[in-house]
């Protein structure tokens, strides 16, 4: 029979927030040399009920075809940068908000799959 192992849930958070989750659930987006955006992804250690994919989704498909205000979904995680300014940002990069969709739909596939290959290492 295999001996029962001890996880220190302190290390198992602080691992998976580095090497999955990433600080708050935000990636930053780099837009030129000096300004950035941050989308948030629906994976976060602190949702209790495991819900922030669905509710993102629902929040996103709420939106319809406006893919500004989906983008100001996406860009509403950051404690100090509003949505609409980073949206704006964005935008006069040249940007469109459909690609901010893109990203951020490439960005949560590879946080789910960091998440389904991540080992706590003891």
């Amino acid at each position: 029979m295999a001996k029962a192992k001890k996880i220190n849930v302190a290390a198992f958070e602080r691992q998976l927030a580095e090497n999955v989750i990433g600080d708050d659930s935000l990636k930053e987006l780099q837009v030129n040399a000096e300004e950035s955006v941050w989308i948030k992804i629906p994976v976060d250690l602190n949702d209790a009920t495991g819900s922030a994919i669905e509710d993102m989704r629902a929040q996103i498909i709420a939106c319809g075809d406006d893919a500004d205000a989906a983008a100001l979904v996406l860009l509403a995680g950051h404690p100090t940068f509003t949505a609409e300014d980073q949206l704006e940002t964005w935008k006069s990069s040249g940007r469109s908000a459909g690609l901010l969709m893109q990203m951020w739909a490439v960005l949560t596939r590879e946080t789910m799959q960091n998440l389904q290959d991540f080992r706590y290492r003891g």
